[in-house]
């Protein structure tokens, strides 16, 4: 197997691609018990993830490392927020910003 490409995906993501494989192929026992994972903690389906990803990336100038955090844990507090964002080396997010940005991911809630 070789790999053509790699980036980094949220959990609603991820749990579509492995409903498409067990669509397809089945799944194993392991692979099953990463699909109960993958469901049980994505917070929004993948159709909303994918939009607040864009949202994050393109309107916000978060990175996508950052993004996917966010939409994987869907924080609920600026603090939460900003805890995410700490890792942010390229932008610094003023209190403003961080109200907007939480605002854009209530309305994915």
């Amino acid at each position: 197997m070789k790999i053509l490409s790699q980036r980094m995906i949220a959990l609603p993501q991820a749990a579509k691609i492995v409903e498409e494989v067990k669509e397809k192929y089945g799944l194993s026992q392991l692979q099953e018990k990463v699909l109960d994972y993958l469901k049980k903690f994505s917070k929004i389906d993948e159709e909303k993830a994918v939009e607040l990803l864009e949202k994050l990336t393109k309107k916000y100038g978060v990175s996508e490392f950052s993004a996917v955090q966010i939409v994987n844990i869907m924080p609920r507090t600026v603090d939460e927020l900003r805890a995410i964002l700490a890792k942010e080396t390229t932008k610094v997010f003023l209190p403003e910003d961080l109200e907007k940005m939480l605002s854009t991911i209530n309305e994915y809630r």
